[in-house]
């Protein structure tokens, strides 16, 4: 026998093992075929024991146990002077697999191991490929939501939509926290990818009624029950698909409702999105020569503002406060000063569209 562990020194198997369609079974039979055994008193791993006792003439075969059939010795006998060596049933299929490939010829050996060490060479070096592209794709994922993570407490900051912050209070009440202003942040910002899994988190449970209720009201879009429907749903939608704000109104007296048969739309001016937006409201009478109107806010307050510009001038709980907001205001400035914040304000936002409906009627009337 030779001394040389040619298979333990290359890690090698010769592809035997390669084709166990089983990993359990693969990982079995390399595990003992690592084993250590000795022959001629030489210690070496099964699997070179069984490739050099090939090389040495020796081939495998099968011997039926005296009165017990069906059940065989497995042997490695030399073609020489038949001594033979007792194999289990794992060295013996090894063995027959080096027979039929032929690799206890030198020549057919060495071309099967190299074949192996520059198949091993280019499976590591894809690997490492693999690995370093997955290491610089986390080290990306990170830094996107650490820069995320800055912008959005910077939003969290620097947020300033008084009506849609008493909306959000309204609706969570005395169980108000940072975490429900993250939710309003993520609502408006919906179609960033991490702002819409903190919507999905928090809208995606029906056990969160309240977080659910803000979403609705500030898009118009009702969830679906059952948390499965209700993750589909908001995973499926995008901000295109928001139909428009729900105005949240608390129970109160007849005294300050609103009939809807004497509302008219007006349009009143949005300062996060730069531009006019309809709004039903009632004409608002008063001493300081301005045209105003009346009308619920998105968070349900009740609110006063100047048809030329769409600008609020006054916000409140209810409609008493409200007109009195707006009185203190207009006596604290005076009628003359508050045509000249109008008139600035004008060039700023430019004309509502309804006084530019108006003008383009009155054109027709007297074309006519």
């Amino acid at each position: 026998m030779r001394t040389t562990n040619i298979l333990e020194i290359n890690d090698s198997f010769l592809g035997w093992t390669d084709r166990e369609k089983d990993p359990k079974q693969k990982s079995r039979k390399e595990k003992y075929l690592c084993n250590y055994t000795r022959a001629d008193k030489i210690r070496m791993q099964r699997r070179d024991f069984v490739l050099h006792a090939m090389i040495d003439g020796y081939f495998p075969t099968a011997e039926e146990k005296p009165n017990r059939p069906g059940e065989y010795d497995y042997l490695l006998v030399s073609r020489e002077n038949h001594t033979y060596y007792i194999v289990s049933k794992t060295e013996y299929d090894f063995a027959h697999y080096i027979e039929f490939y032929q690799f206890y010829i030198e020549e057919n050996l060495e071309h099967c191991l190299k074949y192996e060490k520059r198949e091993k060479l280019i499976a590591k070096r894809e690997k490492e490929e693999a690995e370093r592209e997955a290491r610089e794709a986390e080290e990306k994922a990170n830094q996107e939501k650490l820069d995320w993570q800055r912008w959005f407490m910077t939003e969290l900051k620097t947020y300033g939509d008084v009506e849609k912050i008493e909306l959000l209070k309204k609706v969570f009440g005395d169980l108000y926290t940072a975490r429900s202003e993250e939710l309003l942040v993520s609502i408006e910002n919906f179609d960033n990818k991490y702002c819409k899994q903190i919507v999905i988190d928090m809208c995606g449970n029906t056990d969160n009624k309240l977080s659910r209720k803000l979403f609705y009201h500030l898009t118009g879009l009702k969830i679906p029950t059952g948390n499965k429907k209700s993750r589909e749903f908001l995973q499926s939608i995008s901000s295109a698909d928001f139909v428009g704000f729900v105005p949240y109104i608390e129970k109160e007296t007849n005294k300050d409702k609103v009939k809807e048969s004497e509302e008219q739309q007006y349009y009143i001016y949005d300062t996060q999105m730069g531009c006019f937006r309809p709004q039903m409201g009632k004409p608002y009478k008063n001493k300081y020569d301005m045209e105003c109107f009346i009308h619920r806010g998105i968070s349900g307050n009740w609110c006063i503002s100047e048809v030329t510009t769409g600008c609020r001038i006054a916000l409140a709980k209810t409609k008493k406060e409200c007109e009195q907001k707006f009185k203190d205001t207009c006596e604290m400035n005076g009628a003359e000063k508050m045509h000249v914040a109008i008139e600035k304000t004008l060039e700023r936002t430019g004309i509502s569209p309804l006084i530019e409906q108006r003008e383009r009627e009155a054109k027709e009337r007297m074309v006519c």
